[in-house]
């Protein structure tokens, strides 16, 4: 039947112009971990670190194009000629490992006047995107002194697994690892101070727990995680933390508690 046969042809035409994988959920913050589809790529698959690295970098740049005599320069500095064949084989070893989900669909990785770019027509999910995102909201929310959906924001909470790739210690991960913990702690303290203003005792302590997650010796967080669980009557939580943050200014900073959290700490003590 010609008609059948046309619209085969249609068929495979069409599936041929598809990318290979429909959606692509990237975790970067903590460990990196990619899915394509509902399968996540397993550790092993991965020829070598620095693919797995390259493919983390391309797909933050995701919607932009990144410069191949940049992946030169942090992959292999002084190896120009060595590195170029290495490029070629990352790029396709990375190329491979998203074409090998499925069969036929154009090529994920796209090469271009020397550049490297993600297929456009790649759905995707990047953690970096959605924290960064709901860190510029915050922001705005909390400028504009009006009453914030806590709930919303925690989702910070929740996307900040860990330090952005936090295996890889090239300088354009270290960069990026360093912004992106600095504008998340200055978020964090904000709303924790919000909360603790609106006398939303349990959202302040949450902020603030994640905050002394991320820098162990910020006092200023301890104290106001301090203050929320004693309002909320847990003066076991409040000395459980004085005592590890005791611990932590002792063998990193050699130094002690400021006064305030000393007193808060026997504030608790008296308590139970």
């Amino acid at each position: 039947d010609p008609e059948v046969r046309e619209r085969a042809q249609t068929l495979v035409s069409q599936k041929a112009n598809q990318p290979a994988v429909e959606f692509i959920r990237v975790r970067s913050m903590g460990p990196f971990e990619l899915y394509l589809g509902d399968e996540r790529v397993q550790e092993g698959d991965w020829k070598t670190r620095k693919v797995k690295f390259l493919a983390a970098w391309i797909l933050l740049k995701a919607g932009s194009s990144l410069s191949e005599d940049l992946v030169l320069d942090q992959f292999w500095p002084d190896e120009l000629e060595k590195g170029k064949q290495n490029l070629y084989w990352t790029t396709s070893s990375v190329r491979r490992i998203f074409k090998g989900r499925a069969d036929g669909g154009t090529d994920p990785i796209l090469r271009n006047l020397g550049t490297l770019s993600l297929n456009p027509d790649l759905k995707h999910w990047h953690d970096v995107q959605e924290l960064e995102k709901l860190l510029r909201h915050a922001r705005r929310a909390l400028s504009d002194s009006q009453p914030l959906e806590y709930s919303r924001y925690k989702t910070i909470l929740e996307l900040y697994r860990g330090p952005y790739l936090e295996e890889c210690y090239l300088d354009w991960a270290g960069e990026i690892r360093t912004r992106l913990a600095r504008e998340t702690s200055a978020v964090l303290e904000e709303l924790a101070h919000h909360a603790a203003q609106a006398s939303d005792q349990e959202s302040a302590a949450e902020f603030a727990g994640k905050l002394t997650e991320l820098d162990p010796c910020h006092q200023s967080a301890q104290a106001i995680a301090m203050r929320a669980w004693l309002t909320l009557e847990r003066p076991d939580r409040v000395m459980k933390q004085f005592e590890a943050l005791e611990q932590t200014l002792r063998l990193e900073l050699d130094t002690e508690p400021n006064l305030e959290l000393v007193e808060l700490y026997y504030k608790a003590k008296i308590m139970l």
